[in-house]
């Protein structure tokens, strides 16, 4: 694989899905994705180093939001092939990072293995239970959308309709996965 370049953005989550896609390509008979969804979750989310940064990092902040504009920029000039590339809508106590581009559909798609994408796609969600925000997502490029549209708010700031939307995002973004990888 190329290595990174100073554009490119992400990497700790391709090595992720490099290494789901080496657990799922040698297990026999092939796990179901909820299957491998869960054994990702808790091998990310078991981590009490990762659970505790999730805990005392705000990623809406003034400076978190900014560095991810200015991440998003950089990343429109990525030129790995399993790269990251978005743009960031700010906004009081959110933002919307819209991905034109996935490194880990890219590559576990290009390994034969597209329906393992939405597991990764699920951490997204845990991530938010364990921090300081709410997750809201519509669609994604792993379940065949135009993009990934991810909407971080802060929990102080969010409505019960947001809190109730990101549960109802979650299920509907399984279920989307369910349906189009049911021969999986």
């Amino acid at each position: 694989m190329p290595d990174y370049g100073p554009n490119d953005i992400l990497p700790l989550i391709l090595t992720h899905a490099v290494m789901l896609g080496t657990v799922y390509r040698e297990c026999k008979p092939k796990p179901s994705v909820q299957t491998m969804t869960d054994f990702y979750q808790n091998l990310v989310m078991g981590s009490k180093l990762i659970s505790w940064g999730l805990r005392h990092r705000n990623p809406l902040t003034k400076l978190a939001i900014h560095r991810q504009v200015k991440q998003g920029q950089r990343s429109q000039k990525a030129s790995h092939p399993f790269t990251w590339q978005y743009k960031v809508e700010e906004g009081r106590g959110r933002f919307l990072a819209t991905f034109s581009r996935c490194g880990a559909c890219s590559y576990l798609t290009s390994r034969g293995m597209p329906e393992l994408v939405p597991a990764v796609c699920a951490l997204d969600y845990e991530f938010a239970k364990a921090g300081n925000y709410l997750f809201l997502r519509k669609q994604t490029l792993a379940t065949r959308g135009q993009f990934c549209d991810c909407l971080y708010v802060s929990k102080k700031a969010a409505t019960a309709d947001q809190v109730a939307q990101a549960k109802l995002d979650e299920k509907a973004e399984a279920k989307r996965a369910e349906t189009l990888f049911n021969r999986y």
